[in-house]
């Protein structure tokens, strides 16, 4: 990118004006910083990075446990069991068995004796390898 330089026009030079009579002169010294002395520091903390530690204590502490309720907190052995709730606990298909309606019956042993070999007739042609 080039930058071009142009001569300064009159908005410009009164901007520049003004800021500059707005500047205080001579501009003022920085401050200085006040010395602490050991000892004076040795007053006001006892124990430098306690306050981070605990910190980090009391968020690893409410980790564990958080962890620690939630595992135990969600388990069903301890629960009591409802009323008229028959088997091991909460099963939503309590008493369900998993066997075939008796309305698919011919229709298995129709398909059962038409059932041809998927194989039957199939040639496998030559293979040519690189």
């Amino acid at each position: 990118m080039s930058q071009t330089t142009r001569p300064p026009d009159a908005l410009d030079l009164a901007l520049s004006a003004f800021f500059k009579a707005e500047m205080l002169h001579p501009w003022p010294a920085a401050p200085v910083p006040m010395t602490a002395t050991p000892s004076s520091l040795a007053t006001t903390r006892r124990y430098p990075g306690g306050r981070a530690r605990l910190t980090l204590a009391a968020s690893v502490a409410l980790l564990l446990g958080t962890g620690w309720f939630l595992t135990n907190g969600l388990s069903t052995g301890d629960r009591a069991r409802p009323a008229g709730a028959a088997g091991g606990g909460f099963d939503v298909l309590d008493g369900a068995t998993a066997k075939t309606p008796d309305a698919f019956g011919p229709q298995r042993k129709a398909k059962a004796k038409e059932a041809k070999d998927p194989m039957a007739g199939f040639q496998p042609g030559p293979v040519t390898l690189p």
